[in-house]
């Protein structure tokens, strides 16, 4: 699949789902930008930066796209699991919304992207990648996407052991979905790469 990097909205959405795949849908899509956009409407980046969170949404379908390799199906439904990916998660959306508006298959994606709160912290991201693998190819996608997005770099509020963590869960993700797509897998891994030297250039006195 050749690559596109194009500035994000509602538009070039839909523009690229149209050049990828002759499943076209955009009123779901567009009614997933929407609703996930308001339902994020109030939240921001904890960085700092005043960046309105709907940006990480946006962000992981840009690089979805940008990094997947070979042929992309149900696109539709990918690109609506991955703007809703964190409304269950961060919102006060319910499964049962996500159901009546858009259907089983995008309301069990996203349920599966979403940690179980009643887990204990510590394997709350095992037991949801656990999920991801059982209910859908997509939701994997989505879940690659997500962490190539947060891998950007070390969230800069964050000491030494969280980065580490998020480090190790990284690793744990590339584990149980790195079969998914060769190109998100590739992605990836540079990511971890970059960011585990980041972590050694920014904590090498607080280790």
């Amino acid at each position: 699949m050749s690559k596109i990097s194009v500035p994000f909205n509602i538009d070039n959405v839909i523009k690229l789902i149209y050049n990828i795949s002759m499943e076209r849908n955009e009123n779901i899509v567009k009614k997933a930008f929407k609703f996930a956009k308001e339902k994020h409407s109030n939240q921001f980046f904890t960085d700092g930066s005043g960046t309105p969170y709907f940006e990480h949404c946006k962000r992981v379908c840009r690089n979805l796209f940008k990094y997947a390799s070979g042929e992309l199906d149900k696109v539709d439904i990918l690109q609506a699991t991955a703007l809703l990916h964190d409304t269950l998660e961060d919102t006060d959306t319910c499964y049962d919304e996500l159901l009546n508006e858009f259907g089983k298959e995008i309301a069990d994606n996203v349920a599966a992207l979403t940690k179980n709160d009643e887990l204990p912290k510590g394997i709350q991201m095992e037991g949801s990648l656990g999920r991801i693998v059982q209910t859908s190819k997509e939701a994997c996608l989505v879940k690659l996407a997500d962490r190539i997005t947060n891998l950007t770099q070390v969230h800069p509020l964050w000491g030494y052991n969280k980065a580490v963590n998020y480090l190790q869960e990284a690793n744990m993700i590339l584990k149980y979905l790195g079969g998914v797509n060769a190109g998100l897998t590739d992605e990836l891994e540079r990511r971890i790469e970059r960011y585990k030297q980041e972590i050694v250039e920014r904590f090498q006195n607080e280790k």
